[in-house]
Order: structure tokens, then C-alpha cells, then sequence
């Protein structure tokens, strides 16, 4: 099941877009290497995406607005 976020961006126009938070996830780079920090988070702190309504704007996606919204589910 989708988990899906409204989240403005940060143009001039404040665009609404909808974020599929499971697939911002699964969609990751593979790593070669495994971090071996203790403080390592497998979700990067921020998301940035294109706006799907504007050319100007950008999505700004964070760590904390993923936890939350996955702690719903």
C-alpha cells in the first residue's frame, strides 16, 4: 500500500505535490559499502525533487516528515 504526502514546494506558487513515500525510499542508489557509523540512518535526511507543476519550485521531502507519516501506517 502507497503512503502518500501533500507537500508544497518552494516556488512562487507553493504547488501541492503528492509524494509516494515508499517508493522516495525504494527508489535508493545501491550502496558498495555498508556505513559503519553508529548514528547511520538507512533514510537520508532530505529528499529533493522537481515540482510536478512548475518549473521553479522544488519538493523538499525531510527524515522527519517520512517517520511520521510512516509511524501512521
Amino acid at each position: 500500500m502507497a503512503t502518500i504526502i501533500k507537500v508544497k514546494c518552494n516556488g512562487p506558487n507553493r504547488c501541492v505535490n503528492e509524494v509516494d513515500i515508499k517508493s522516495l525510499i525504494d527508489d535508493e542508489v545501491i550502496a558498495y559499502r555498508l556505513a559503519t557509523t553508529p548514528d547511520h540512518h538507512p533514510v537520508r535526511e532530505r529528499y529533493v525533487l522537481k515540482c510536478k507543476h512548475c518549473s521553479e519550485g522544488q519538493v523538499v521531502v525531510t527524515r522527519q516528515m517520512i517517520e511520521e507519516n510512516l509511524k501512521r501506517d
